[in-house]
């Protein structure tokens, strides 16, 4: 998850439109944060320790939904990976 502070969103919904304008379709809106990060504060929180998901695909929305079923911390991991590829 990610807070932008009210005051940054006007920047950063217009560079979210110039990209989609531009047709960018590579670039996340994360990249959007890394440019700024020389500019304005982006502070960040380490929650290595907790759950989370990113949902690119459906995939990811069905292991976040099984860590929501089981409580199995272990939904977090990419099973084709696993610990010893992370």
């Amino acid at each position: 998850m990610a807070v932008i502070p009210a005051a940054f969103v006007p920047k950063f919904a217009a560079r979210m439109d110039e990209l989609v304008w531009n047709e960018q379709y590579r670039l996340w809106w994360e990249n959007i944060l890394y440019n700024y990060l020389d500019r304005d504060d982006v502070r960040v929180v380490d929650v290595s320790d907790l759950f989370w998901g990113e949902i690119d695909y459906i995939e990811d929305y069905e292991r976040i939904r099984e860590y929501e079923r089981t409580g199995d911390v272990n939904c977090k991991l990419d099973r084709k990976f696993g610990p010893k590829g992370l």
